[in-house]
C-alpha cells in the first residue's frame, strides 16, 4: 500500500496544508471542496 505526503496551497487564502494519506485523489477533492479534516 502506498502512502502519499502532500502539501496543498489554498489559492483563495494563500494558506498551506500538509499531511499524509493513502487516497491522494480523495484528499485533493476534499481539500478543493473545503473539508476541514
Amino acid at each position: 500500500m502506498a502512502y502519499y505526503t502532500y502539501i496543498l496551497k489554498s489559492e483563495s487564502h494563500g494558506n498551506y496544508y500538509y499531511g499524509s494519506t493513502i487516497h491522494i485523489e480523495t484528499r485533493l477533492a476534499e481539500h478543493n471542496n473545503g473539508s476541514k479534516d
